[in-house]
């Protein structure tokens, strides 16, 4: 954790040092130079948004408008943040099978809510689908510390479909869940047995030595 937060810190502090600050309909963000088409919000304490010199060339205003309105959305609910928490806590369970597609499900949670949020402000789908055309499945460095305007994880067709027809197929299937389940309780079971044994060992140790317990054993029955 301590280096996934060092690594982010240095991966935003580098972005602003060769990026110029802007401010459109209200969202303050930074341009970058950069050959690719390029929307991400960095950060995990005060989130900032960074777009590169080459999307500001591909995109329309409205597009723009529509990406910037989306980051927003990440930048507000401090997702960057929130997505290095969980892929912490994902890499200390790996081993389960749900893990990963849970992990994924959640990220694409967290781009349809900003999809949304750019849309209830006034962006129609056509935008949205222009954009994220334009940025479709870009892939940078293993960073934790940002949110991608089209993570290459996630299928953008995923996005569009949702929002246009309400359909989304989350691919968990039950045999992950009972797997996962199953490996969570042989897990417990490994770590707490010799606790309990222990603890019991303990207790016996205890009756035989105390006073108390010897007299009571002691008594005579009526």
């Amino acid at each position: 954790m301590v280096g996934r937060l060092k690594e982010t810190f240095t991966f935003t502090e580098r972005l602003i040092t060769m990026a110029s600050p802007r401010r459109s309909w209200g969202i303050d963000y930074f341009v970058f130079p950069f050959v690719l088409p390029l929307a991400l919000t960095a950060g995990w304490v005060k989130p900032k948004i960074f777009l590169s010199s080459s999307l500001l060339e591909t995109l329309t205003q409205e597009e723009l408008k529509t990406v910037l309105l989306h980051e927003a959305f990440h930048q507000k609910r401090r997702d960057p943040l929130k997505n290095l928490v969980v892929s912490f806590l994902a890499d200390l369970v790996f081993f389960l099978p749900v893990t990963n597609r849970l992990k994924k499900a959640f990220g694409l949670a967290r781009e349809l809510g900003a999809d949304f949020h750019s849309l209830d402000n006034g962006q129609d789908l056509s935008s949205l689908a222009a954009s994220l055309n334009k940025i479709h499945n870009f892939r940078v460095s293993p960073e934790v510390g940002f949110s991608l305007y089209s993570p290459a994880e996630f299928n953008d067709l995923e996005r569009l479909r949702y929002l246009s027809e309400g359909k989304l197929k989350l691919a968990v299937s039950w045999r992950q869940v009972v797997i996962s389940a199953l490996a969570v309780v042989l897990g417990c079971f490994v770590i707490f047995s010799p606790s309990l044994k222990n603890g019991k060992n303990v207790v016996l140790e205890h009756k035989s030595a105390c006073s108390y317990h010897f007299l009571k054993q002691e008594e005579p029955k009526p």
